[in-house]
C-alpha cells in the first residue's frame, strides 16, 4: 500500500515533562508509554497499544474503562474531564488502546 506510513503502535511524541522509559505520556487524545527518554520538549517514541504493568492508577476489576487525569499524571476510572486510554485487566494490568 502506497500510502501507510507505520503501523502506528509506536509513535513519536513532543513531551512536554523530562520523561522516563515506562512513564505515561499524552498529547491531546493520544496516551500511551515512553519507549524512550527524553527531556522536556524532546521527543519521545510512545507506544500506543498493548499491556502494561507497574503504570500509576492500574486499579480496578478486569473489564473497568480507565482514563488518563492530566493534571495528577494518573491513570483512573473517573471519564469527566480526562482522556480515554485502555481497560483494567486485574491485578494491575492495563491494556492500553491506541485506536482512541
Amino acid at each position: 500500500m502506497r500510502n501507510l506510513v507505520q503501523d502506528g503502535v509506536v509513535v513519536p511524541l513532543t513531551v512536554s515533562a523530562d520523561t522516563l522509559p515506562g512513564d505515561l505520556v499524552n498529547v491531546g487524545a493520544i496516551v500511551g508509554v515512553a519507549v524512550n527518554a527524553a527531556p522536556t520538549g524532546g521527543t519521545v517514541q510512545a507506544r500506543l497499544e498493548g499491556v502494561f504493568e507497574g503504570l500509576p492508577g492500574a486499579t480496578g476489576a478486569a473489564g473497568t474503562p480507565l482514563f488518563y487525569d492530566p493534571l495528577a499524571e494518573t491513570l483512573t476510572a473517573t471519564a469527566t474531564d480526562n482522556v480515554r486510554a485502555g481497560v483494567s485487566l486485574g491485578g494491575g494490568l492495563v491494556r492500553l488502546n491506541g485506536s482512541f
